[in-house]
């Protein structure tokens, strides 16, 4: 598991991403996370990049205690899933042999610029 963060303020928020992470980490060791500051809609974001087929399986493991947070707590704390698709490149091994493209996210975020 790794994770790409940039600073969060709020302790709550911070608090429910490290157990979101694990929620996620415990189904897929491999999955990578980003945090950040987002500007549409105000808040913190929780990027989760796995190997999988279908992204919303991601959703799926952390709707449950995402959405009382967020609704009754008011917590601003957003989730975006992504899966990872790509192959090794010869003679580099690990973390940086995989070529990514997060499906399922906006142009300006995706590696490709597109």
């Amino acid at each position: 598991m790794s994770t790409v963060r940039q600073p969060v303020r709020d302790t709550r928020v911070d608090a429910v991403v490290s157990e979101l992470q694990g929620l996620i980490a415990a189904r897929y060791p491999s999955a990578r996370f980003e945090v950040f500051d987002g500007e549409d809609s105000s808040g913190t974001y929780l990027r989760a990049i796995a190997d999988v087929d279908d992204p919303d399986v991601l959703t799926d493991l952390i709707i449950d205690r995402l959405l009382p947070l967020q609704v009754e707590d008011r917590l601003p704390l957003y989730f975006v899933a992504a899966r990872r698709v790509g192959t090794a490149e010869p003679g580099r091994a690990g973390h940086e042999a995989c070529a990514e493209k997060e499906e399922g996210l906006p142009a300006g975020i995706r590696g490709d610029r597109s």
